[in-house]
């Protein structure tokens, strides 16, 4: 197995920049209309999408620092 590193360093890649939907569910709304949030939100993991650089549609990547990096920028090497 491979693992991936920001190009021309020891940063490691350790996972994908996600986007997961939720509820966050509210207790009512306020005198202006903005909603007053109870603290719970249910997250629907079935939702779950890997984000994707819109220029070439290849997963956006998360370093150890939890830096987001383009597959332009990791290179892969041996374990």
């Amino acid at each position: 197995m491979k693992q991936a590193y920001v190009k021309g360093t020891d940063l490691r890649i350790v996972g994908t920049l996600e986007q997961i939907p939720g509820c966050a569910f509210v207790n009512g709304f306020d005198s202006c209309g903005q909603p007053v949030y109870s603290g719970d939100t249910e997250v629907w993991w079935n939702g779950q999408q890997t984000e994707t650089d819109p220029g070439n549609n290849r997963p956006i990547y998360v370093d150890q620092n939890l830096e987001t990096r383009g597959a332009n920028e990791i290179e892969l090497r041996d374990a």
